[in-house]
């Protein structure tokens, strides 16, 4: 599994190359049940991939084609494709600030118990009130005074049928060089104390099955430890994404399950609504200033191919009517010399051409975009990509 998660913590960049086409695939049609699920009805989700500028790019990477000059709605508790993006780079950020030499920390993970009328909003109260208690208690202290200069922590969420939302944290604990045995050991002794007690306070019981406390010294391996507690988006599209451990599901799962079950989508708005103000993501001030102070990697702008050009309201239509994938598997096998697609890619390019340049419809809902002048010049090529697709 580490592997697996460090591998795709290499291949990722700042656009949607995850770990196959296909996946990115996957992940635009979960976004698309989301939009359709979504409890707000002006939620910015709804415009999630829509132009950014007047023209939409199809680029060819390592990974296949993908579009480029896409808005993004940066929501990373209810977009898969924007989480999986915020994820790849949040870690990657992480994994520089405890990797300096000589730096080390302490990995845990947090939780309580709870039943399945517990309502979500108020178990992540409960959940952030005993986080506080902890960290400004007895072993807060301790560990400062034993060299932590930092922390992370992220919220992670699974659900079942039998015992409803289970959030945890995953924290990170940064220090500026490694704690003695004896140290570690007094940490790990206390911090299960303390937050039973603090656990206490609120009238319920911790976990501990649930408790985790390790040493890390790898960043790397840190790293991989917070794709996968954060599980934002390495599981989806992956053969297993049916069925998560001990019948527990993430998110993603969730909205998956949606798509076709009206009990999930409607734990789905739970979730929705449960997760509205909650930080997948929480830096400590230190940690921020860590960040801050340390050199930005430099991301060099992809250098691919630009293999297709759609004007803006083209692009809208060809997304409207679910021809957006198509197009891109047209691009795939035109680079690998099918004649047929390259003829189409042709034709595309030509239709294009002849769209008009209109900004209106940057940044705008599918739904509120109509044009008979686009799908009059797509019809031809729509019946061509649905036979092509099927060949």
């Amino acid at each position: 599994m580490q592997a697996r998660i460090l591998q795709n913590h290499k291949t990722l960049d700042k656009g949607t190359d995850y770990e196959s086409t296909s996946r990115i695939r996957i992940l635009r049609r979960l976004r698309r049940t989301a939009v359709k699920l979504r409890v707000n009805p002006k939620d910015r989700i709804k415009a999630c991939g829509a132009p950014a500028k007047s023209e939409v790019e199809v680029i060819s990477t390592s990974m296949g084609s993908k579009f480029r000059g896409l808005w993004s709605c940066d929501q990373v508790h209810k977009c898969p494709c924007c989480a999986a993006k915020i994820q790849y780079r949040r870690t990657s950020e992480i994994a520089k600030i405890i990797g300096a030499k000589g730096r080390w920390s302490i990995y845990l993970t947090l939780t309580l118990e709870h039943s399945r009328d517990d309502n979500l909003k108020n178990l992540l109260k409960t959940l952030s009130k005993c986080w506080n208690r902890l960290r400004n208690g007895t072993f807060g202290r301790r560990s400062k005074k034993y060299g932590q200069i930092g922390f992370v922590r992220t919220l992670d969420l699974t659900f079942s049928n039998k015992s409803g939302f289970h959030p945890h944290y995953a924290i990170l604990l940064t220090f500026e060089e490694a704690p003695t045995q004896e140290q570690i050991q007094e940490l790990k002794k206390l911090c299960f104390e303390n937050w039973k007690a603090a656990v206490k306070i609120e009238a319920r019981n911790a976990v501990e099955s649930g408790f985790y406390f390790d040493t890390i010294t790898n960043p790397d391996d840190t790293a991989a430890y917070l794709a996968k507690i954060n599980s934002i988006a390495w599981e989806v599209g992956s053969n297993t994404f049916k069925k998560a451990a001990n019948g527990h599901l993430n998110q993603w799962q969730i909205l998956e399950m949606a798509e076709n079950s009206s009990y999930f989508a409607k734990v789905w708005r739970d979730y929705e609504v449960g997760i509205k103000g909650s930080r997948a993501i929480h830096y400590s001030k230190n940690f921020k200033n860590l960040l801050e102070e340390s050199e930005e990697e430099e991301i060099l702008e992809d250098n691919a191919n630009v293999l297709l050009k759609l004007r803006s309201s083209l692009y809208w239509h060809i997304r409207k009517i679910g021809d957006a994938d198509k197009v891109l598997e047209i691009c795939d096998r035109s680079l690998n010399g099918n004649t047929d697609a390259q003829l189409i890619l042709k034709g595309i390019k030509k239709i294009s051409s002849l769209c008009p340049v209109d900004e209106v419809y940057l940044g705008r809902e599918v739904s509120n975009f109509n044009s008979e002048y686009e799908s009059d010049l797509w019809k031809p090529l729509h019946s061509q990509l649905s036979l092509f697709s099927s060949s």
